[in-house]
């Protein structure tokens, strides 16, 4: 009896598993200026969060996100602040 209810539990911990990893994405992209020209460091913020992350040399960002969507926040000296709503899909 005993093995059947550690299979059960273990059956759905690996559920619990699954769930959660489909709920998770990766948002990414290059942010340029008008000209063309990567925008090196600027932040982008996951809203209502204190994650982000900042854009490369190549003005690239790679984000994690644990939502189905999200809205992200990039800001930059000398420019508007930007909120962009991004998902799955």
């Amino acid at each position: 009896m005993k093995y059947l209810n550690k299979s059960s539990l273990m059956l759905f911990c690996l559920l619990l598993l699954a769930a959660t990893a489909s709920a998770q994405f990766t948002a990414t992209g290059t942010v340029t200026d008008e000209t063309g020209e990567p925008l090196i460091g600027l932040s982008i913020i996951l809203k209502g969060t204190t994650r982000g992350t900042v854009t490369d040399i190549d003005g690239t960002y790679s984000i994690s996100i644990n939502e189905p969507s999200a809205t992200l926040i990039f800001s930059y000296t000398g420019f508007k602040t930007l909120e962009k709503e991004v998902s799955r899909e």
